[in-house]
């Protein structure tokens, strides 16, 4: 007994200093961490939308306290003044864990752009494959689709023709059906209440001047 109760106080310790640690290196580290996304953030919405863009920050809701964040959109403008589209960030449940999206339409909320993976833990092999590639991969199917409608959004199906972007399908990627369907709730959902707050931001920013 004496010799379990040494050895468990050996344990608890461990575990102790351990977490303290990994406390430390994370306090220490959570400045660049943040940097790194925004680094990633920034990237991803020159290549949605365009290098030669300039990417706004409209806040559509203050932080309720210090620890959270401003809520914001990104108004993406060319050198001509021409308005591209907007960028946003927006999250869901997936297979394995929480999936982390930055999403991208155009100006009048008619066409999807695309999106960026910001965090995912999806299965590799099967749901990694949410991540962007290029042409032919599940993320070019949502380049130039039609932009969610209230009772007429994007669904998944199980076969499809991945070139058509007038149907409104998402043909899902094989064995990880889940996710697909995910991130397609994702960008349904998002692409909807951010158009609403977009429209209700402009009128209210019209009406103030």
């Amino acid at each position: 007994m004496i010799k379990f109760i040494k050895d468990s106080w050996l344990v608890v310790t461990a575990a102790l200093v351990f977490g303290l640690l990994v406390a430390g290196v994370n306090g220490a580290l959570r400045d660049r961490i943040d940097a790194n996304k925004v680094v990633k953030r920034d990237n991803s919405m020159k290549r949605l939308l365009g290098d030669d863009c300039k990417f706004e920050p409209v806040v559509y809701e203050k932080a309720a306290n210090a620890k959270e964040q401003d809520k914001v959109y990104f108004k993406a403008v060319k050198p001509d003044g021409e308005l591209a589209g907007y960028c946003f960030l927006a999250s869901g449940g997936g297979f394995a864990d929480r999936i982390d999206l930055l999403i991208a339409v155009d100006g009048d909320f008619s066409q999807t752009k695309g999106y960026a993976v910001m965090y995912s833990q999806e299965t590799p092999g099967f749901g990694d494959k949410i991540i962007p590639t290029g042409p032919g991969s599940f993320s070019d199917e949502f380049v130039g689709n039609v932009c969610p409608a209230p009772g007429s959004k994007l669904k998944v199906v199980k076969t499809g023709n991945k070139t058509d972007r007038s149907d409104k399908e998402v043909v899902a990627i094989t064995g990880a059906t889940i996710t697909s369907e995910a991130v397609t709730r994702i960008v349904n959902k998002s692409v909807l209440d951010m158009k609403n707050i977009v429209t209700v931001h402009t009128v209210t920013e019209r009406s103030n001047k």
